[in-house]
């Protein structure tokens, strides 16, 4: 989220979108003219000079332009897209929607206006050049078209608005007009004043621009009459807005509006019973979140309580969640082409928290890989501490080393990691969570002077658990378990395979660092209790010989191991570095390890 300097993202056109619609109960005649309706939609990134560029005011633009055709009865011909025009060019733009309203008989046209970029009391700046704001109001006035909207979304709109800014106690009432019989102008803005207005990296689009097209989808639909007023949609772009922004910035952002209309009724600004593809939403006690699976942007939330929403939307498939503590809730929904869908909130089966849904080996991920997946991790550097390594190993004299793990999901709670293991994820994955697995989860190949090229292997079995106390932050880790080490040396005589087992405990923390990485901290204990095929005696257990300390990066989950720190680069690669400390009682000494290397999901 970032403060952004556009002083005048108006709404003046939205009137025009309201009025084409007509209120409940009041069918237009059909004697009538029909209304065009007109729209000239513009973003900006580019900053003047001293300003810093913005990053979704195209996104902005478009969202908008996609919701006047999709629920807003505007023809696709008659919305007007411009990215980085120069202001000579949006100048054109109104004045020939304006000719093309003079042309319509009886006047019947509505004409609205949105800008999303920088702007200040006095300009607006497309592609960083100045378009003075007089040069706007004169066609906001031009009653070639009967109604125009504008719509501003920048820092500082009050100025276009002419507001000082809203108190939070006073009740919010518009009146409008709803047909086309009245005239004039309304004009909208982001925020009041000299406030800032915001972007949200998370929503991927400014917040008041995101929670008015939200309402225009059906969110806003106070009343569940499948008509959604400009009363209901500001009223709710506000009242997010506002809860976001407080949340968030030092300020609160206050949306604002100024109205100068002839006749009063509450006008309509979309209509949810046009043919396209509807969500039937069948909501408890809420908020709900509606996600577009196509590009991961959150469409819409709703307010809390018991209600029924009809929400418009484009085909394509959706996620809708309730996010609670420890967990969200979700299901995926598929809307065709002009086909209908239902969901019941008690329908949403429980699942990950949203934070760390998309991050790989985090503290609140699953532990085990989804059924057709594969998670590899490679990792290169020095290693003297002998600790256990899930993977295959390739170690040279010098104690250069090289760590190949991969992991394939073959089921679900189920997946296969290299060279020959099996892990099982038993138990509550988003509280405690148990996880037992048996096999061969360690093969190594190394060369020394006097043995020549050596083989090891393990085998054993073992439990991880994992307490997933507080999901956006933190795991707690305890992991137990039993290897036989087998050996083969070139230039050493036979041994018995597998005729030395060693204990193992570790134990642990995971930390998520506002999703941008992971800090894996613990410390691990292991102890030899069958040396050489002998069972080592009871005085020797407790003893120190045989016994290994180790802090760093010890732990491992489902025989993947947790590096000390993970960098994300994306949703499916990370960058990773083990660092271990080992003391080793029988020879007295202190054995380091450092690797680093990455991970990657498919």
């Amino acid at each position: 989220m970032q403060a952004r300097s556009r002083t005048l993202r108006v709404w003046r056109l939205a009137l025009g979108l309201a009025i084409a619609l007509p209120t409940p109960g009041r069918a237009q005649a059909q004697t009538e003219p029909p209304v065009l309706r007109l729209a000239v939609v513009v973003g900006a990134n580019a900053a003047p000079t001293g300003r810093a560029r913005l990053r979704y005011a195209h996104r902005d633009a478009q969202a908008v332009a996609d919701v006047l055709v999709q629920t807003g009865g505007f023809l696709p011909e008659n919305v007007r897209l411009l990215k980085e025009p120069q202001p000579a060019q949006v100048i054109d733009a109104l004045e020939n929607a304006l000719a093309q309203a003079g042309k319509v008989k009886s006047s019947q046209a509505l004409l609205l206006f949105y800008y999303s970029g920088h702007a200040d009391p006095e300009a607006l700046y497309p592609s960083g050049q100045k378009l003075a704001v007089s040069d706007l109001r004169v066609r906001m006035q031009d009653k070639r078209a009967l109604l125009r909207m504008g719509i501003i979304d920048a820092c500082r709109g009050g100025g276009w608005t002419g507001s000082k800014g809203l108190s939070e106690a006073a009740p919010f009432d518009v009146d409008v007009p709803s047909a086309l019989t009245s005239e004039g102008a309304i004009l909208i803005s982001s925020s009041s004043g000299a406030q800032n207005a915001h972007e949200s990296e998370l929503l991927g689009a400014s917040f008041f621009t995101h929670h008015w097209n939200a309402g225009l989808r059906g969110a806003g639909d106070h009343n569940d009459d499948g008509l959604i007023t400009i009363n209901e949609a500001f009223a709710y772009a506000r009242e997010m807005t506002v809860r976001d922004t407080a949340r968030l910035a030092s300020e609160p952002q206050n949306p604002s509006f100024h109205m100068d209309v002839k006749g009063r009724d509450d006008l309509v600004l979309s209509a949810l019973d046009r043919p396209r593809a509807l969500l039937m939403l069948r909501q408890e006690t809420g908020p709900l979140q509606l996600v577009d699976l196509r590009n991961g942007i959150v469409l819409l939330e709703t307010q809390p309580g018991k209600k029924r929403l009809r929400l418009a939307l484009p085909a394509g498939k959706y996620l809708v969640r309730r996010q609670g503590k420890g967990a969200v809730w979700s299901r995926e929904v598929a809307l065709g082409r002009e086909g209908n869908a239902s969901l019941e909130e008690a329908e949403l089966v429980r699942g990950r928290d949203q934070v760390l849904a998309n991050k790989s080996l985090t503290a609140g991920e699953t532990s085990i890989v989804a059924p057709g997946s594969w998670n590899v991790q490679l990792a290169l550097g020095v290693r003297h501490a002998p600790v256990i390594d899930p993977g295959v190993r390739l170690t040279g004299s010098d104690g250069a080393a090289g760590l190949l793990r991969i992991t394939y999901g073959f089921a679900p709670r189920w997946h296969l990691a290299l060279p020959l293991a099996l892990a099982y994820g038993g138990g509550d994955e988003y509280g405690l969570e148990w996880i037992p697995w048996f096999g061969m989860p360690v093969v190594g190949v190394s060369r020394t002077d006097a043995q020549g090229i050596m083989v090891s292997s393990l085998i054993g079995a073992g439990v991880d658990f994992r307490w997933h106390e507080m999901p956006r932050t933190e795991s707690f880790n305890i992991s137990l378990a039993a290897f036989g080490a087998g050996q083969w040396a070139e230039q050493a005589a036979p041994r018995k395979p597998f005729d030395t087992w060693t204990a193992l405990s570790t134990v642990g923390a995971s930390w998520d660092l506002r999703g941008i990485a992971t800090f894996n901290l613990g410390g691990g204990v292991a102890k030899t209790f069958v040396q050489g095929g002998i069972w080592q005696p009871a005085a020797d257990l407790l003893s120190q010989g045989g016994l290994v300390v180790a802090v760093g990066s010890v732990q491992r989950r489902a025989l993947r191991p947790l590096p000390l720190v993970r960098v994300y680069l994306g949703e499916s690669w990370a960058l990773e570095g083990h660092v271990t400390v080992a003391y080793v009682y029988r020879t007295a000494s202190v054995e380091e390890t450092y690797l680093i290397g990455f991970s990657a999901d498919f």
